[in-house]
């Protein structure tokens, strides 16, 4: 089983090196449905978007489905609401359930939604008359098992639908992951590849201003390579880090620490490193925080509740809010 886990492992980091060199550039806005991108989960986010080999919650499945197997509790289920840029919602909700000693079943459901806003165009910049509104669904199944006691992999099927102005479109997307714990100090190593599949395209036709009627283009989807690792830098501290690499920009490198004074609450703070969208200071490449606040039921159900800030650059601060029950 070593020498399995080993080749595994070996086989993932080439992939990785793989994928820096084929993927490498700048492309951004080269992909689609990139609502998929937004991250939940408050924890994670607060360090930086970790969540790769964190398993906290039902918000793993979006990161890695592997990490089901490797929840303290048989059963968790999470929701997360984040204020996102130009006004927009999101929200997600996640659960996984325990199916047998060795497998995991999960689900989610995650949306974006902008609400009704102004229509405009070249010839009426202060609008057409009319309102529209944009949204965004993925539906995820997920599945996850243990090989050993220390090595998991999962595998999640989605389907991703955009509607912008009653123009609609919709693709079936795959993750894999797997988690491998080394049995020291806690520490864990996860490995992710996201969004694989095919490409998105519009549905119906529209005409062109020479009368001609044209279909839709098609784009690809953001497929996102994950590597990470976490562990115990002190019984009070929890240090974790990771490279991302999306198919549409350059690869970023996060870390993340969570600080816990005490057993029902622990202080998060990340940094995201060579990732800068939003501006070119210090500040606006990533600087978030946050809090996270649990407790124990005499039912055996561990409630929690996360709040976290994420910078944003230009485009202020994105207010995240995760909560749920471990039981």
């Amino acid at each position: 089983m070593k020498w399995l886990i080993g080749l595994f492992l070996s086989f993932n980091l080439l992939l990785a090196g793989s994928l820096f060199e084929f993927l490498g550039g700048q492309k951004k806005g080269t992909t689609s449905l990139l609502f998929l991108k937004i991250a939940p989960g408050g924890a994670q986010v607060a360090m930086g978007e970790v969540g790769v080999s964190m398993a906290n919650d039902a918000t793993c499945l979006y990161w890695n489905p592997s990490l089901a197997s490797f929840l303290k509790s048989d059963n968790s289920v999470a929701f997360t609401y984040r204020k996102w840029v130009v006004d927009q919602d999101y929200a997600y909700v996640g659960g996984v359930k325990s199916i047998g000693k060795y497998q995991r079943l999960g689900f989610y459901i995650v949306g974006l939604s902008s609400g009704y806003f102004k229509e405009t165009d070249e010839n009426h910049p202060y609008g057409t008359g009319r309102y529209i509104s944009s949204s965004d669904i993925a539906l995820g199944i997920a599945y996850s098992r243990n090989v050993s006691d220390r090595f998991a992999f999962g595998v999640t099927l989605k389907m991703a639908y955009e509607n912008l102005a009653g123009v609609y479109g919709y693709t079936g997307l795959l993750d894999v992951g797997t988690m491998y714990e080394v049995g020291y100090k806690d520490v864990q190593i996860g490995v992710s590849l996201s969004n694989l599949g095919p490409d998105f395209s519009l549905k119906g036709k529209y005409i062109s201003e020479d009368g001609d009627t044209v279909k839709y283009d098609s784009y690809s989807v953001p497929v996102i390579y994950r590597i990470g690792v976490k562990g115990k830098l002190k019984d009070w501290l929890l240090g974790a880090f990771e490279i991302e690499k999306p198919s549409d920009d350059v690869e970023a490198f996060r870390v993340g620490f969570s600080f816990i004074p005490v057993e029902y609450a622990a202080f998060h703070i990340g940094f995201r490193l060579n990732n800068t969208p939003m501006g070119d200071s210090y500040f606006s490449r990533g600087v978030n925080f946050g809090f996270t606040v649990s407790k124990e039921t005499s039912l055996h159900k561990g409630l929690y509740l996360s709040y976290t800030a994420e910078q944003m650059g230009y485009l202020g601060i994105s207010h995240v809010i995760t909560t749920g029950v471990n039981f």
